[in-house]
Protein backbone atom coordinates (compact mmCIF):
# COMPACT_ATOMS: atom_id res chain seq x y z
CA UNK A 1 0.00 0.00 0.00
CA UNK A 2 1.13 3.22 -1.08
CA UNK A 3 -0.08 4.87 1.75
CA UNK A 4 2.87 5.45 4.38
CA UNK A 5 6.33 4.63 4.19
CA UNK A 6 7.51 1.01 5.15
CA UNK A 7 8.24 2.22 8.80
CA UNK A 8 4.65 4.15 8.95
CA UNK A 9 3.23 0.96 8.02
CA UNK A 10 4.46 -1.12 10.60
CA UNK A 11 3.95 1.80 13.35
CA UNK A 12 0.28 2.18 11.86
CA UNK A 13 -0.22 -1.78 12.01
CA UNK A 14 -2.74 -1.47 15.41
CA UNK A 15 -4.40 1.15 13.72
CA UNK A 16 -5.27 -0.15 10.98
CA UNK A 17 -5.80 -3.50 12.16
CA UNK A 18 -8.47 -1.41 14.37
CA UNK A 19 -9.95 -0.49 11.24
CA UNK A 20 -10.35 -3.78 9.83
CA UNK A 21 -12.08 -5.17 12.67
CA UNK A 22 -13.49 -2.63 14.97
CA UNK A 23 -16.79 -2.36 15.44
CA UNK A 24 -17.78 -3.76 11.81
CA UNK A 25 -20.71 -5.03 13.60
CA UNK A 26 -22.33 -2.16 13.87
CA UNK A 27 -22.00 -1.19 10.36
CA UNK A 28 -23.98 -4.30 9.11
CA UNK A 29 -27.71 -3.35 7.47
CA UNK A 30 -28.80 -7.15 7.31
CA UNK A 31 -29.50 -10.21 8.84
CA UNK A 32 -27.20 -11.57 6.00
CA UNK A 33 -24.29 -9.01 6.68
CA UNK A 34 -24.00 -9.69 10.53
CA UNK A 35 -24.16 -13.69 10.05
CA UNK A 36 -21.32 -13.58 7.95
CA UNK A 37 -19.41 -10.59 10.08
CA UNK A 38 -19.90 -13.00 13.38
CA UNK A 39 -19.42 -16.14 11.54
CA UNK A 40 -15.73 -14.80 10.51
CA UNK A 41 -15.31 -13.49 13.97
CA UNK A 42 -15.76 -16.75 15.38
CA UNK A 43 -13.61 -18.37 12.95
CA UNK A 44 -10.94 -16.65 13.92
CA UNK A 45 -11.24 -16.64 17.59
CA UNK A 46 -11.17 -20.71 16.85
CA UNK A 47 -8.60 -20.76 14.61
CA UNK A 48 -6.25 -18.69 17.08
CA UNK A 49 -7.06 -20.63 19.96
CA UNK A 50 -6.07 -23.69 18.06
CA UNK A 51 -2.60 -22.19 16.99
CA UNK A 52 -1.93 -20.81 20.65
CA UNK A 53 -2.53 -24.29 21.83
CA UNK A 54 -0.81 -26.09 19.47
CA UNK A 55 2.58 -23.17 19.90
CA UNK A 56 2.66 -24.17 23.37
CA UNK A 57 2.21 -27.98 22.70
CA UNK A 58 5.41 -28.06 20.25
CA UNK A 59 7.73 -26.03 22.90
CA UNK A 60 6.96 -27.81 25.36
CA UNK A 61 6.92 -31.89 23.40
CA UNK A 62 8.21 -31.26 20.18
CA UNK A 63 11.59 -31.34 18.96
CA UNK A 64 12.99 -27.71 17.54
CA UNK A 65 13.82 -30.20 13.98
CA UNK A 66 10.51 -31.75 13.77
CA UNK A 67 9.63 -31.60 10.11
CA UNK A 68 7.07 -29.12 10.28
CA UNK A 69 6.88 -25.37 8.88
CA UNK A 70 7.48 -22.35 11.26
CA UNK A 71 4.59 -20.18 12.64
CA UNK A 72 4.17 -16.83 14.16
CA UNK A 73 6.13 -16.34 16.58
CA UNK A 74 8.40 -19.65 16.83
CA UNK A 75 11.49 -18.86 18.26
CA UNK A 76 13.14 -21.26 15.86
CA UNK A 77 13.13 -23.35 12.72
CA UNK A 78 13.32 -26.61 11.97
CA UNK A 79 16.50 -27.65 10.35
CA UNK A 80 14.67 -30.82 8.83
CA UNK A 81 11.91 -29.10 6.88
CA UNK A 82 14.21 -26.41 6.02
CA UNK A 83 16.27 -29.00 4.23
CA UNK A 84 13.48 -30.53 2.96
CA UNK A 85 11.83 -27.39 1.16
CA UNK A 86 15.45 -26.69 -0.64
CA UNK A 87 15.33 -29.94 -2.11
CA UNK A 88 11.82 -30.28 -3.23
CA UNK A 89 11.44 -26.20 -4.39
CA UNK A 90 13.29 -27.35 -7.75
CA UNK A 91 15.51 -24.29 -7.21
CA UNK A 92 18.59 -26.12 -7.06
CA UNK A 93 20.53 -28.62 -8.31
CA UNK A 94 21.97 -31.48 -6.51
CA UNK A 95 21.96 -33.01 -2.96
CA UNK A 96 21.30 -30.75 -0.13
CA UNK A 97 23.69 -31.17 2.53
CA UNK A 98 22.05 -31.18 6.06
CA UNK A 99 21.82 -27.53 7.41
CA UNK A 100 24.20 -26.83 10.49
CA UNK A 101 22.11 -24.11 11.52
CA UNK A 102 19.40 -21.59 11.02
CA UNK A 103 19.19 -18.37 12.68
CA UNK A 104 16.56 -15.79 13.06
CA UNK A 105 18.07 -12.45 12.43
CA UNK A 106 17.15 -9.39 15.37
CA UNK A 107 16.81 -7.44 12.19
CA UNK A 108 12.88 -7.83 11.43
CA UNK A 109 11.42 -6.70 8.05
CA UNK A 110 8.32 -4.29 7.61
CA UNK A 111 5.59 -6.59 7.02
CA UNK A 112 3.04 -4.22 6.45
CA UNK A 113 -0.71 -4.23 8.72
CA UNK A 114 -1.04 -8.21 9.26
CA UNK A 115 2.42 -9.53 8.23
CA UNK A 116 5.48 -10.79 9.75
CA UNK A 117 8.52 -10.56 8.09
CA UNK A 118 12.33 -12.21 9.59
CA UNK A 119 15.46 -12.73 8.16
CA UNK A 120 16.81 -16.09 8.32
CA UNK A 121 20.69 -17.46 8.80
CA UNK A 122 21.62 -20.81 6.69
CA UNK A 123 24.81 -22.64 7.80
CA UNK A 124 25.49 -26.03 5.64
CA UNK A 125 27.43 -29.15 7.55
CA UNK A 126 31.08 -28.71 6.57
CA UNK A 127 31.12 -25.12 5.41
CA UNK A 128 33.90 -23.52 6.85
CA UNK A 129 33.72 -19.25 5.73
CA UNK A 130 31.29 -20.13 2.82
CA UNK A 131 32.93 -23.17 1.50
CA UNK A 132 32.17 -24.64 -1.92
CA UNK A 133 29.75 -27.49 0.14
CA UNK A 134 27.46 -24.80 -0.09
CA UNK A 135 28.09 -22.83 -3.59
CA UNK A 136 24.99 -21.82 -4.86
CA UNK A 137 22.34 -22.08 -1.94
CA UNK A 138 20.88 -19.29 -0.29
CA UNK A 139 22.50 -18.03 3.15
CA UNK A 140 19.86 -15.73 3.63
CA UNK A 141 16.10 -16.12 3.50
CA UNK A 142 13.31 -14.62 4.26
CA UNK A 143 10.49 -15.74 6.03
CA UNK A 144 6.54 -14.18 5.74
CA UNK A 145 3.62 -15.16 7.70
CA UNK A 146 0.85 -13.32 9.74
CA UNK A 147 1.59 -11.63 13.00
CA UNK A 148 0.78 -14.17 15.86
CA UNK A 149 -2.41 -11.91 17.44
CA UNK A 150 -5.95 -12.43 17.25
CA UNK A 151 -6.51 -9.26 16.15
CA UNK A 152 -4.30 -9.33 12.99
CA UNK A 153 -5.87 -12.79 12.32
CA UNK A 154 -8.79 -11.54 12.32
CA UNK A 155 -7.77 -8.66 9.92
CA UNK A 156 -5.88 -11.32 7.84
CA UNK A 157 -9.22 -13.32 7.15
CA UNK A 158 -11.01 -10.75 6.86
CA UNK A 159 -8.96 -8.98 4.55
CA UNK A 160 -8.59 -12.95 2.82
CA UNK A 161 -4.56 -12.22 3.34
CA UNK A 162 -4.32 -16.47 2.63
CA UNK A 163 -4.40 -15.30 -1.44
CA UNK A 164 -0.45 -13.81 -0.53
CA UNK A 165 1.14 -17.41 0.28
CA UNK A 166 -1.76 -19.20 -2.61
CA UNK A 167 -0.36 -17.09 -5.44
CA UNK A 168 3.11 -17.93 -4.72
CA UNK A 169 2.88 -21.34 -4.22
CA UNK A 170 0.62 -21.98 -7.47
CA UNK A 171 1.75 -18.95 -9.97
CA UNK A 172 5.12 -18.10 -8.70
CA UNK A 173 6.78 -21.06 -7.26
CA UNK A 174 9.09 -23.06 -9.87
CA UNK A 175 6.03 -26.38 -11.03
CA UNK A 176 3.04 -24.01 -9.56
CA UNK A 177 -0.04 -25.76 -10.46
CA UNK A 178 -0.61 -21.91 -12.48
CA UNK A 179 3.10 -20.99 -13.14
CA UNK A 180 2.63 -21.60 -16.82
CA UNK A 181 -0.11 -18.78 -17.04
CA UNK A 182 2.40 -16.20 -15.86
CA UNK A 183 4.85 -14.74 -19.09
CA UNK A 184 8.36 -15.59 -18.95
CA UNK A 185 9.24 -11.99 -18.22
CA UNK A 186 7.02 -11.86 -14.84
CA UNK A 187 9.78 -11.37 -12.05
CA UNK A 188 9.37 -12.47 -9.03
CA UNK A 189 11.48 -13.56 -5.84
CA UNK A 190 12.41 -16.81 -5.95
CA UNK A 191 10.23 -19.05 -3.91
CA UNK A 192 11.27 -21.61 -1.35
CA UNK A 193 8.20 -22.74 0.09
CA UNK A 194 4.85 -20.88 0.22
CA UNK A 195 1.07 -21.89 1.01
CA UNK A 196 -2.21 -20.32 2.37
CA UNK A 197 -5.60 -21.46 4.02
CA UNK A 198 -8.03 -19.83 3.31
CA UNK A 199 -10.66 -21.09 6.13
CA UNK A 200 -7.88 -19.99 8.85
CA UNK A 201 -6.97 -16.89 7.16
CA UNK A 202 -3.05 -17.23 7.63
CA UNK A 203 -0.02 -17.72 5.09
CA UNK A 204 3.35 -18.20 4.51
CA UNK A 205 6.23 -17.73 2.32
CA UNK A 206 9.82 -18.45 2.47
CA UNK A 207 11.86 -16.79 -0.42
CA UNK A 208 15.50 -15.74 -1.33
CA UNK A 209 16.68 -12.26 -0.15
CA UNK A 210 16.54 -10.34 -2.97
CA UNK A 211 19.50 -8.18 -2.03
CA UNK A 212 20.48 -4.91 -2.80
CA UNK A 213 17.61 -3.32 -4.17
CA UNK A 214 15.41 -0.03 -3.70
CA UNK A 215 11.20 0.33 -3.66
CA UNK A 216 10.46 1.86 -6.92
CA UNK A 217 8.76 4.53 -4.02
CA UNK A 218 11.83 5.54 -3.34
CA UNK A 219 12.80 6.01 -6.59
CA UNK A 220 10.14 8.32 -7.81
CA UNK A 221 10.27 10.66 -5.26
CA UNK A 222 9.16 8.51 -1.73
CA UNK A 223 5.62 10.53 -1.93
CA UNK A 224 5.55 12.84 0.83
CA UNK A 225 7.94 10.96 3.35
CA UNK A 226 11.66 13.17 2.96
CA UNK A 227 14.11 12.75 0.84
CA UNK A 228 14.41 9.14 -0.64
CA UNK A 229 17.90 7.26 -0.33
CA UNK A 230 20.52 7.85 -3.24
CA UNK A 231 19.34 5.91 -6.76
CA UNK A 232 21.05 2.67 -7.52
CA UNK A 233 23.60 2.89 -10.30
CA UNK A 234 22.46 2.79 -13.49
CA UNK A 235 18.95 3.47 -12.25
CA UNK A 236 16.86 5.67 -14.65
CA UNK A 237 16.48 9.05 -13.88
CA UNK A 238 13.78 10.27 -15.39
CA UNK A 239 10.28 9.68 -13.53
CA UNK A 240 8.20 8.65 -16.92
CA UNK A 241 10.93 6.73 -18.77
CA UNK A 242 10.88 4.18 -14.75
CA UNK A 243 6.92 5.07 -14.91
CA UNK A 244 7.09 3.55 -18.57
CA UNK A 245 8.84 0.26 -18.10
CA UNK A 246 6.86 -0.67 -15.65
CA UNK A 247 4.01 0.01 -17.53
CA UNK A 248 5.32 -1.75 -20.67
CA UNK A 249 6.20 -4.71 -18.29
CA UNK A 250 2.91 -5.22 -16.42
CA UNK A 251 1.25 -5.09 -20.10
CA UNK A 252 3.08 -8.53 -20.96
CA UNK A 253 1.25 -10.24 -18.06
CA UNK A 254 -1.87 -8.37 -18.42
CA UNK A 255 -1.77 -9.74 -22.05
CA UNK A 256 -0.62 -12.81 -21.24
CA UNK A 257 -4.14 -13.78 -19.12
CA UNK A 258 -6.71 -11.34 -21.10
CA UNK A 259 -10.19 -13.13 -20.27
CA UNK A 260 -8.60 -16.20 -19.32
CA UNK A 261 -11.68 -18.57 -17.97
CA UNK A 262 -9.10 -20.57 -15.94
CA UNK A 263 -8.72 -17.59 -13.97
CA UNK A 264 -12.29 -17.84 -13.34
CA UNK A 265 -11.89 -21.46 -11.13
CA UNK A 266 -9.76 -20.05 -8.76
CA UNK A 267 -11.76 -19.40 -5.94
CA UNK A 268 -8.89 -17.56 -3.75
CA UNK A 269 -8.40 -15.01 -6.39
CA UNK A 270 -10.14 -11.48 -5.47
CA UNK A 271 -12.85 -10.82 -7.11
CA UNK A 272 -13.74 -14.49 -8.77
CA UNK A 273 -17.16 -15.27 -6.22
CA UNK A 274 -18.41 -11.47 -7.15
CA UNK A 275 -17.35 -11.46 -10.53
CA UNK A 276 -19.95 -15.10 -10.71
CA UNK A 277 -22.47 -13.13 -8.63
CA UNK A 278 -21.69 -14.95 -5.28
CA UNK A 279 -20.66 -13.57 -1.44
CA UNK A 280 -23.19 -10.65 -1.71
CA UNK A 281 -23.14 -10.28 1.85
CA UNK A 282 -19.58 -9.74 1.32
CA UNK A 283 -19.47 -7.33 -0.46
CA UNK A 284 -22.55 -5.16 1.07
CA UNK A 285 -20.31 -5.82 4.79
CA UNK A 286 -17.72 -3.88 3.03
CA UNK A 287 -19.43 -1.12 0.91
CA UNK A 288 -21.16 -0.35 4.63
CA UNK A 289 -17.98 -0.25 6.50
CA UNK A 290 -17.06 1.97 3.89
CA UNK A 291 -19.61 4.84 4.54
CA UNK A 292 -19.51 4.35 8.07
CA UNK A 293 -15.91 5.13 8.15
CA UNK A 294 -16.40 8.09 6.01
CA UNK A 295 -18.30 9.41 8.33
CA UNK A 296 -16.42 9.10 10.94
CA UNK A 297 -13.41 10.70 9.23
CA UNK A 298 -15.47 13.83 8.07
CA UNK A 299 -16.99 14.26 11.68
CA UNK A 300 -13.25 13.80 13.50
CA UNK A 301 -11.17 15.43 10.71
CA UNK A 302 -10.43 19.20 9.85
CA UNK A 303 -13.39 20.75 8.65
CA UNK A 304 -11.46 22.18 4.98
CA UNK A 305 -9.22 18.87 4.46
CA UNK A 306 -11.83 17.07 2.43
CA UNK A 307 -14.38 19.64 1.35
CA UNK A 308 -14.74 20.60 -1.84
CA UNK A 309 -12.96 17.97 -4.62
CA UNK A 310 -12.91 15.12 -2.35
CA UNK A 311 -16.33 15.43 -0.63
CA UNK A 312 -18.35 15.55 -3.74
CA UNK A 313 -16.22 12.56 -5.60
CA UNK A 314 -17.57 10.50 -2.32
CA UNK A 315 -20.68 11.84 -2.83
CA UNK A 316 -20.91 10.17 -6.03
CA UNK A 317 -19.34 7.12 -5.38
CA UNK A 318 -21.79 5.89 -2.62
CA UNK A 319 -24.65 7.23 -4.40
CA UNK A 320 -23.53 5.13 -7.35
CA UNK A 321 -22.74 2.35 -5.19
CA UNK A 322 -25.02 -0.88 -5.50
CA UNK A 323 -24.79 -4.63 -6.12
CA UNK A 324 -26.82 -4.75 -8.97
CA UNK A 325 -25.02 -1.85 -10.32
CA UNK A 326 -22.17 -3.67 -9.80
CA UNK A 327 -22.94 -6.72 -12.08
CA UNK A 328 -24.07 -5.02 -14.54
CA UNK A 329 -20.99 -3.04 -15.06
CA UNK A 330 -18.66 -6.51 -14.28
CA UNK A 331 -20.65 -8.91 -16.66
CA UNK A 332 -18.01 -11.32 -17.43
CA UNK A 333 -20.15 -12.92 -20.45
CA UNK A 334 -19.46 -9.84 -22.11
CA UNK A 335 -16.91 -9.81 -24.68
CA UNK A 336 -16.11 -6.42 -24.70
CA UNK A 337 -15.41 -6.85 -20.74
CA UNK A 338 -11.55 -5.81 -19.65
CA UNK A 339 -10.69 -7.73 -17.16
CA UNK A 340 -7.34 -10.13 -16.52
CA UNK A 341 -5.60 -11.38 -13.66
CA UNK A 342 -4.69 -7.91 -11.95
CA UNK A 343 -2.00 -7.28 -9.00
CA UNK A 344 -4.76 -5.11 -7.21
CA UNK A 345 -2.67 -2.61 -5.02
CA UNK A 346 -0.07 -1.50 -8.01
CA UNK A 347 1.87 0.97 -6.58
CA UNK A 348 5.75 2.09 -6.31
CA UNK A 349 6.15 0.31 -2.88
CA UNK A 350 5.50 -3.17 -3.84
CA UNK A 351 7.92 -3.31 -6.68
CA UNK A 352 11.98 -3.73 -5.91
CA UNK A 353 14.92 -2.26 -8.12
CA UNK A 354 16.80 -5.24 -7.58
CA UNK A 355 20.59 -4.47 -7.94
CA UNK A 356 22.20 -7.70 -8.39
CA UNK A 357 19.73 -8.88 -11.25
CA UNK A 358 20.80 -5.23 -13.55
CA UNK A 359 22.27 -6.81 -16.79
CA UNK A 360 20.71 -10.35 -16.30
CA UNK A 361 18.84 -9.21 -19.58
CA UNK A 362 17.78 -6.31 -21.34
CA UNK A 363 14.58 -5.77 -19.02
CA UNK A 364 14.70 -3.43 -16.25
CA UNK A 365 15.11 -5.81 -12.99
CA UNK A 366 12.07 -4.67 -11.63
CA UNK A 367 10.46 -7.74 -8.71
CA UNK A 368 7.18 -7.21 -7.58
CA UNK A 369 6.07 -8.16 -4.24
CA UNK A 370 3.07 -8.61 -2.16
CA UNK A 371 0.47 -9.79 -3.85
CA UNK A 372 -2.49 -10.07 -0.93
CA UNK A 373 -5.24 -8.21 -3.42
CA UNK A 374 -4.06 -10.41 -6.60
CA UNK A 375 -7.47 -11.20 -8.61
CA UNK A 376 -9.34 -11.34 -11.51
CA UNK A 377 -10.80 -7.45 -12.45
CA UNK A 378 -9.94 -4.69 -14.74
CA UNK A 379 -5.72 -3.80 -15.11
CA UNK A 380 -6.61 -0.17 -16.02
CA UNK A 381 -6.95 1.20 -12.67
CA UNK A 382 -3.74 -0.70 -11.47
CA UNK A 383 -2.06 1.67 -13.71
CA UNK A 384 -4.00 4.99 -12.71
CA UNK A 385 -3.45 3.56 -8.96
CA UNK A 386 0.04 3.65 -9.78
CA UNK A 387 0.39 6.84 -11.27
CA UNK A 388 -2.03 8.41 -8.47
CA UNK A 389 0.41 6.84 -5.73
CA UNK A 390 3.87 7.16 -7.46
CA UNK A 391 3.80 10.35 -10.04
CA UNK A 392 3.55 14.59 -8.83
CA UNK A 393 1.01 16.21 -10.53
CA UNK A 394 3.52 18.26 -12.85
CA UNK A 395 4.86 14.91 -14.28
CA UNK A 396 1.50 12.98 -14.47
CA UNK A 397 0.20 15.75 -16.27
CA UNK A 398 2.84 15.70 -18.79
CA UNK A 399 3.23 12.44 -19.15
CA UNK A 400 0.19 10.06 -17.74
CA UNK A 401 -1.90 10.00 -21.30
CA UNK A 402 1.92 8.95 -23.55
CA UNK A 403 2.14 6.31 -21.10
CA UNK A 404 -1.28 4.96 -20.86
CA UNK A 405 -1.21 4.76 -25.07
CA UNK A 406 2.42 3.15 -24.75
CA UNK A 407 1.00 0.50 -22.36
CA UNK A 408 -2.15 0.01 -24.56
CA UNK A 409 -0.45 -0.11 -27.92
CA UNK A 410 1.72 -2.79 -25.71
CA UNK A 411 -1.59 -5.09 -24.91
CA UNK A 412 -2.44 -4.66 -28.63
CA UNK A 413 0.96 -5.85 -30.03
CA UNK A 414 0.67 -8.87 -27.54
CA UNK A 415 -2.81 -10.02 -28.66
CA UNK A 416 -5.51 -7.75 -26.75
CA UNK A 417 -8.46 -6.92 -29.53
CA UNK A 418 -8.31 -3.01 -29.55
CA UNK A 419 -12.23 -3.57 -31.42
CA UNK A 420 -13.57 -4.78 -28.56
CA UNK A 421 -11.85 -2.87 -26.08
CA UNK A 422 -11.74 0.48 -28.07
CA UNK A 423 -8.92 3.22 -26.38
CA UNK A 424 -11.33 5.74 -25.37
CA UNK A 425 -13.31 3.41 -23.44
CA UNK A 426 -10.08 1.59 -21.65
CA UNK A 427 -8.32 5.61 -20.87
CA UNK A 428 -12.22 6.08 -19.27
CA UNK A 429 -11.99 2.82 -17.55
CA UNK A 430 -8.35 3.99 -16.07
CA UNK A 431 -10.20 7.65 -15.07
CA UNK A 432 -13.01 5.88 -13.12
CA UNK A 433 -10.81 3.25 -11.77
CA UNK A 434 -7.92 5.17 -10.29
CA UNK A 435 -10.43 7.57 -8.83
CA UNK A 436 -12.86 4.32 -7.07
CA UNK A 437 -9.58 2.83 -5.78
CA UNK A 438 -7.81 5.87 -4.08
CA UNK A 439 -10.79 7.15 -2.93
CA UNK A 440 -11.38 4.05 -0.36
CA UNK A 441 -7.73 4.69 0.58
CA UNK A 442 -8.61 7.82 1.40
CA UNK A 443 -11.01 6.80 3.81
CA UNK A 444 -8.50 4.30 5.14
CA UNK A 445 -5.98 6.89 5.57
CA UNK A 446 -8.40 9.18 6.76
CA UNK A 447 -9.50 6.81 9.52
CA UNK A 448 -6.15 5.84 10.54
CA UNK A 449 -5.17 9.94 10.69
CA UNK A 450 -8.47 11.01 12.90
CA UNK A 451 -8.01 8.13 15.27
CA UNK A 452 -4.44 7.80 16.01
CA UNK A 453 -0.95 9.50 14.96
CA UNK A 454 0.31 7.37 13.23
CA UNK A 455 -0.29 9.47 10.02
CA UNK A 456 -0.74 12.84 10.51
CA UNK A 457 -2.77 15.46 9.01
CA UNK A 458 -0.11 17.23 6.90
CA UNK A 459 0.51 13.57 5.37
CA UNK A 460 -3.25 13.17 4.69
CA UNK A 461 -3.06 16.81 2.65
CA UNK A 462 -0.56 15.44 0.30
CA UNK A 463 -2.37 12.36 -0.53
CA UNK A 464 -5.90 14.41 -0.63
CA UNK A 465 -4.11 17.05 -3.30
CA UNK A 466 -2.70 13.81 -5.61
CA UNK A 467 -6.26 12.87 -5.70
CA UNK A 468 -8.38 15.55 -6.19
CA UNK A 469 -6.10 16.63 -8.92
CA UNK A 470 -6.37 13.63 -10.86
CA UNK A 471 -10.40 13.99 -10.31
CA UNK A 472 -10.43 17.60 -11.15
CA UNK A 473 -8.51 16.46 -14.07
CA UNK A 474 -10.07 13.70 -15.29
CA UNK A 475 -14.10 14.12 -14.43
CA UNK A 476 -15.20 15.39 -17.83
CA UNK A 477 -13.52 12.26 -19.40
CA UNK A 478 -15.45 10.03 -16.99
CA UNK A 479 -19.00 11.78 -17.24
CA UNK A 480 -18.99 11.85 -20.96
CA UNK A 481 -17.76 8.00 -21.27
CA UNK A 482 -20.80 7.01 -18.89
CA UNK A 483 -18.74 4.25 -17.03
CA UNK A 484 -19.96 2.53 -13.56
CA UNK A 485 -18.49 5.22 -10.81
CA UNK A 486 -19.56 3.38 -7.90
CA UNK A 487 -17.63 1.18 -5.49
CA UNK A 488 -16.20 -2.44 -7.66
CA UNK A 489 -12.96 -2.73 -6.77
CA UNK A 490 -12.96 -3.39 -2.93
CA UNK A 491 -9.75 -2.17 -2.10
CA UNK A 492 -9.15 -2.71 1.57
CA UNK A 493 -12.42 -3.23 2.03
CA UNK A 494 -13.38 -5.82 5.07
CA UNK A 495 -13.38 -8.99 3.10
CA UNK A 496 -12.24 -12.58 2.66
Amino acid sequence: MDAMSTRSLVAASAAGIAIVTGAAVLLAPSLETQRLYWKLKLRAYVYHGRAAVGGACRRLFSSADADRAPAAGDASVSRVWLRRQLQECGLFEGEIPPIASVEIMGDALQGGFVGDMSKLSVKYEGEEDGASTAAGLPHVLVFKTVKGLLSTRLAALFLGHAREGLFYRHFGMKGGKFAHLLPASKQLPRVVYADGDVAAGTFSVLMEEIGECRTLSHMLGNQCWGPPPPLPAGAPTDHAVLLRAVFLEEAETHAALWQKRELLDIPWLKHVDWLRGKNRAQWVLGVEDMKKKWAMVTRLAPPDLYAGTIADAMDTLFAATSWEAFQASMDISDPTLAWTLAHGDFHGGNQLWATERVGASSRPPVVSVDFAEMGVFCPFRDISQYVISNATIEVRRKHERELFEAYYARLLELGVDGTRHPLNRAWALYCAGGIERWLQMIVLMGYMSATSPVLPVKFMRWFVKQVGSFIEDHEADIVASGVYRGISSGYCMVTM
